[in-house]
């Protein structure tokens, strides 16, 4: 365990703030959710099911794409109601840096 890291008990999420290690005791700060942790309580560590927040796109050569994104709250890892104004882009007009920096513009 470390400082900074989080922990789950029922549905509330903590996160260590301080570790004492001479007295053995760790202070956490909740998160979110209303559960209160009590004397024998049992945590697990906490995985965020969003924890990489970056989409990749596939698209060919000679297309106009249109591509709408959902947001994700950082926080409650909720998705939003409401789709993005659309990211139009032609395949054709994109930069591709390869290996070495070598930059194209043909997407072949």
């Amino acid at each position: 365990m470390s400082v900074g890291d989080q922990l789950t008990f029922d549905d509330t999420i903590f996160e260590i703030i301080e570790i004492n290690q001479n007295q053995n005791k760790v202070r956490l700060k909740r998160i979110t959710g209303a559960g209160a942790a009590g004397l024998y309580t049992t945590f697990n560590y906490y995985q965020d099911p969003f924890r990489s927040k970056t989409i990749h796109v596939r698209f060919g050569a000679h297309e106009y794409n249109i591509i709408y994104v959902k947001g994700i709250a950082e926080d409650y890892n909720l998705q939003a109601d409401q789709w993005s104004t659309p990211i139009r882009f032609a395949a054709d007009t994109l930069l591709y840096e390869g290996e070495a920096g070598i930059t194209t513009t043909t997407l072949d």
